[in-house]
Protein backbone atom coordinates (compact mmCIF):
# COMPACT_ATOMS: atom_id res chain seq x y z
CA UNK A 1 0.00 0.00 0.00
CA UNK A 2 1.53 3.20 -1.19
CA UNK A 3 1.87 5.50 2.04
CA UNK A 4 1.17 8.87 -0.15
CA UNK A 5 -2.22 8.06 -1.70
CA UNK A 6 -3.14 6.49 1.91
CA UNK A 7 -2.52 10.32 3.25
CA UNK A 8 -3.99 11.86 0.34
CA UNK A 9 -7.51 9.32 0.30
CA UNK A 10 -7.62 9.59 4.44
CA UNK A 11 -7.58 13.42 3.71
CA UNK A 12 -9.84 13.78 1.15
CA UNK A 13 -12.56 12.03 3.75
CA UNK A 14 -11.42 14.05 6.80
CA UNK A 15 -12.17 17.47 4.23
CA UNK A 16 -15.67 15.68 3.26
CA UNK A 17 -16.43 15.73 6.60
CA UNK A 18 -16.03 19.04 7.62
CA UNK A 19 -17.74 20.07 4.36
CA UNK A 20 -20.81 17.99 4.84
CA UNK A 21 -20.83 18.02 8.53
CA UNK A 22 -21.89 14.08 7.93
CA UNK A 23 -19.30 11.40 10.37
CA UNK A 24 -21.24 8.26 8.47
CA UNK A 25 -18.74 7.28 5.65
CA UNK A 26 -22.03 6.39 3.66
CA UNK A 27 -22.56 9.92 3.68
CA UNK A 28 -19.53 11.76 2.76
CA UNK A 29 -18.95 9.02 0.30
CA UNK A 30 -22.31 10.56 -1.18
CA UNK A 31 -20.59 14.16 -1.00
CA UNK A 32 -17.57 13.32 -2.43
CA UNK A 33 -19.50 12.26 -5.47
CA UNK A 34 -21.44 15.29 -5.82
CA UNK A 35 -18.38 17.22 -5.66
CA UNK A 36 -15.73 15.32 -7.95
CA UNK A 37 -18.51 14.83 -10.55
CA UNK A 38 -19.55 18.39 -10.05
CA UNK A 39 -16.53 20.93 -9.64
CA UNK A 40 -13.88 18.48 -11.14
CA UNK A 41 -16.07 16.83 -14.05
CA UNK A 42 -13.89 13.69 -12.42
CA UNK A 43 -16.62 10.83 -13.48
CA UNK A 44 -13.98 7.68 -13.46
CA UNK A 45 -13.90 6.27 -10.11
CA UNK A 46 -16.09 8.52 -8.32
CA UNK A 47 -19.23 6.74 -7.44
CA UNK A 48 -20.49 6.63 -3.81
CA UNK A 49 -19.45 2.70 -4.32
CA UNK A 50 -16.11 3.41 -5.07
CA UNK A 51 -15.36 6.06 -2.74
CA UNK A 52 -16.61 3.15 0.01
CA UNK A 53 -14.09 0.70 -1.45
CA UNK A 54 -10.94 3.44 -0.96
CA UNK A 55 -11.78 4.26 2.15
CA UNK A 56 -12.04 0.59 3.49
CA UNK A 57 -8.55 -0.06 1.96
CA UNK A 58 -6.47 3.07 2.82
CA UNK A 59 -8.55 4.26 6.24
CA UNK A 60 -10.31 1.26 7.62
CA UNK A 61 -7.84 -1.45 6.15
CA UNK A 62 -10.00 -3.68 6.12
CA UNK A 63 -9.84 -4.40 2.39
CA UNK A 64 -6.95 -5.49 0.10
CA UNK A 65 -6.91 -4.28 -3.16
CA UNK A 66 -4.26 -4.81 -5.84
CA UNK A 67 -5.67 -1.68 -8.08
CA UNK A 68 -4.70 1.92 -7.39
CA UNK A 69 -7.00 4.91 -8.12
CA UNK A 70 -6.00 6.17 -11.57
CA UNK A 71 -4.05 9.14 -12.38
CA UNK A 72 -6.89 11.46 -13.33
CA UNK A 73 -8.85 10.42 -10.05
CA UNK A 74 -5.07 11.10 -7.94
CA UNK A 75 -5.13 14.79 -9.73
CA UNK A 76 -9.10 15.24 -9.21
CA UNK A 77 -8.09 14.32 -5.10
CA UNK A 78 -5.46 16.58 -5.46
CA UNK A 79 -7.25 19.04 -6.80
CA UNK A 80 -10.20 18.71 -3.72
CA UNK A 81 -7.24 19.49 -1.31
CA UNK A 82 -5.81 22.74 -2.85
CA UNK A 83 -3.00 21.66 -4.80
CA UNK A 84 -3.16 21.87 -8.70
CA UNK A 85 -2.14 18.21 -9.32
CA UNK A 86 -0.72 14.75 -7.96
CA UNK A 87 2.32 15.56 -9.00
CA UNK A 88 2.02 18.82 -6.61
CA UNK A 89 0.47 17.06 -3.93
CA UNK A 90 3.94 14.90 -3.38
CA UNK A 91 6.37 17.63 -3.73
CA UNK A 92 4.30 19.60 -1.20
CA UNK A 93 3.72 17.53 0.78
CA UNK A 94 1.29 17.76 3.57
CA UNK A 95 0.23 21.30 3.52
CA UNK A 96 -1.84 22.89 6.18
CA UNK A 97 -3.32 26.18 5.02
CA UNK A 98 -4.11 29.27 7.13
CA UNK A 99 -7.97 28.94 7.78
CA UNK A 100 -7.11 24.45 8.33
CA UNK A 101 -3.97 25.67 10.63
CA UNK A 102 -6.69 28.17 12.48
CA UNK A 103 -9.67 25.39 12.43
CA UNK A 104 -7.18 22.49 14.47
CA UNK A 105 -5.84 25.56 16.62
CA UNK A 106 -9.32 26.29 17.97
CA UNK A 107 -10.00 22.28 18.78
CA UNK A 108 -7.06 22.21 20.64
CA UNK A 109 -7.82 22.30 24.46
CA UNK A 110 -7.37 25.52 26.94
CA UNK A 111 -4.55 23.82 28.78
CA UNK A 112 -2.38 22.47 25.85
CA UNK A 113 -2.72 26.27 23.79
CA UNK A 114 -1.46 27.49 27.33
CA UNK A 115 1.49 25.03 26.90
CA UNK A 116 1.54 26.02 22.90
CA UNK A 117 2.49 29.58 24.45
CA UNK A 118 4.98 28.54 27.36
CA UNK A 119 6.86 27.00 24.88
CA UNK A 120 6.85 30.15 22.22
CA UNK A 121 7.92 32.03 24.37
CA UNK A 122 10.73 29.70 26.07
CA UNK A 123 12.19 29.90 22.46
CA UNK A 124 12.33 33.64 21.94
CA UNK A 125 13.86 33.81 25.31
CA UNK A 126 16.63 31.57 24.14
CA UNK A 127 16.84 33.07 20.59
CA UNK A 128 17.25 36.72 22.79
CA UNK A 129 19.74 35.20 25.03
CA UNK A 130 21.40 33.78 22.08
CA UNK A 131 21.61 37.14 20.35
CA UNK A 132 23.30 38.70 23.04
CA UNK A 133 25.73 36.44 23.86
CA UNK A 134 27.00 36.77 20.10
CA UNK A 135 27.10 40.64 20.71
CA UNK A 136 27.36 40.87 24.90
CA UNK A 137 28.37 44.37 23.97
CA UNK A 138 24.73 44.93 23.63
CA UNK A 139 22.68 47.14 20.76
CA UNK A 140 25.30 50.74 20.64
CA UNK A 141 23.72 53.50 22.76
CA UNK A 142 21.92 56.01 21.29
CA UNK A 143 23.57 59.45 18.91
CA UNK A 144 24.10 62.68 20.78
CA UNK A 145 25.44 65.85 19.53
CA UNK A 146 27.52 68.51 20.56
CA UNK A 147 27.91 72.07 19.43
CA UNK A 148 31.57 72.20 18.25
CA UNK A 149 32.35 76.17 17.70
CA UNK A 150 30.35 76.45 13.67
CA UNK A 151 28.77 73.15 13.58
CA UNK A 152 27.48 70.05 15.54
CA UNK A 153 28.92 66.98 15.91
CA UNK A 154 27.86 63.62 16.77
CA UNK A 155 28.89 62.49 19.93
CA UNK A 156 28.53 58.96 22.34
CA UNK A 157 25.55 59.66 25.10
CA UNK A 158 27.49 57.70 27.45
CA UNK A 159 28.79 60.44 29.67
CA UNK A 160 31.49 57.97 31.27
CA UNK A 161 33.33 58.89 27.67
CA UNK A 162 32.79 62.58 28.01
CA UNK A 163 32.48 63.51 31.70
CA UNK A 164 33.75 66.97 30.99
CA UNK A 165 31.08 67.68 28.17
CA UNK A 166 28.52 66.68 30.62
CA UNK A 167 26.40 69.62 30.16
CA UNK A 168 26.80 70.16 26.61
CA UNK A 169 25.72 67.38 25.30
CA UNK A 170 22.29 67.06 23.75
CA UNK A 171 20.11 64.45 21.91
CA UNK A 172 20.34 63.57 18.62
CA UNK A 173 18.09 66.22 16.11
CA UNK A 174 18.52 65.51 12.79
CA UNK A 175 17.28 68.55 11.20
CA UNK A 176 19.42 70.80 13.89
CA UNK A 177 22.15 68.29 12.70
CA UNK A 178 21.90 69.24 9.11
CA UNK A 179 20.60 72.37 9.37
CA UNK A 180 22.31 74.54 12.18
CA UNK A 181 25.81 76.09 11.05
CA UNK A 182 27.19 79.37 12.01
CA UNK A 183 27.85 81.35 8.81
CA UNK A 184 30.40 83.71 7.95
CA UNK A 185 28.96 87.35 7.08
CA UNK A 186 28.89 86.49 3.23
CA UNK A 187 26.71 83.76 3.24
CA UNK A 188 24.08 85.67 5.58
CA UNK A 189 21.06 86.47 3.44
CA UNK A 190 17.42 88.24 4.21
CA UNK A 191 14.58 85.70 4.64
CA UNK A 192 17.46 82.54 5.18
CA UNK A 193 19.14 84.01 8.21
CA UNK A 194 18.99 84.31 11.65
CA UNK A 195 21.87 86.46 14.06
CA UNK A 196 22.66 86.35 18.11
CA UNK A 197 23.81 89.63 19.50
CA UNK A 198 27.05 89.32 21.21
CA UNK A 199 27.22 92.71 22.46
CA UNK A 200 26.86 96.20 21.22
CA UNK A 201 29.07 96.10 17.95
CA UNK A 202 29.25 91.72 17.29
CA UNK A 203 26.80 89.28 16.07
CA UNK A 204 26.70 85.94 15.07
CA UNK A 205 25.27 84.34 12.37
CA UNK A 206 23.03 81.13 12.02
CA UNK A 207 21.66 79.36 8.77
CA UNK A 208 18.94 77.95 10.91
CA UNK A 209 16.10 79.53 13.30
CA UNK A 210 15.47 78.78 16.43
CA UNK A 211 17.71 78.77 19.65
CA UNK A 212 21.71 79.53 19.66
CA UNK A 213 23.33 76.12 19.91
CA UNK A 214 24.82 76.76 23.56
CA UNK A 215 22.88 79.60 25.47
CA UNK A 216 19.84 78.75 24.55
CA UNK A 217 18.39 82.52 23.86
CA UNK A 218 16.56 82.93 20.74
CA UNK A 219 18.24 83.77 16.96
CA UNK A 220 16.49 86.64 15.26
CA UNK A 221 16.05 86.87 11.48
CA UNK A 222 18.22 88.58 9.56
CA UNK A 223 16.39 92.11 8.34
CA UNK A 224 17.78 94.55 5.78
CA UNK A 225 18.44 96.75 8.72
CA UNK A 226 20.35 94.26 9.82
CA UNK A 227 22.09 93.69 7.01
CA UNK A 228 23.04 97.62 6.31
CA UNK A 229 24.36 98.15 9.63
CA UNK A 230 26.61 95.19 10.67
CA UNK A 231 27.52 93.91 6.98
CA UNK A 232 26.92 96.12 4.49
CA UNK A 233 29.31 95.59 1.19
CA UNK A 234 31.40 93.60 2.69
Amino acid sequence: MDPRIKYLIKEIFKKAKEESGQTSVYACCKHLENRFREDFKCHEGTSSRSFARLHQKYVEESQRENSTPKPGLLDAMSQYLGYSDYRSFLLEDKPISFNGFINRLTKISVSERTLIGILILIICLMLSYTIFMNNPSGPPPPECMIWKITHFEIISCELSFNIDKAGEIIGFDEKLYENMKMIPKSEVRVGSSYYYKVDRDSLQFFSWYGLHPVNGEDLKPVTNYIMDKYIGNQ
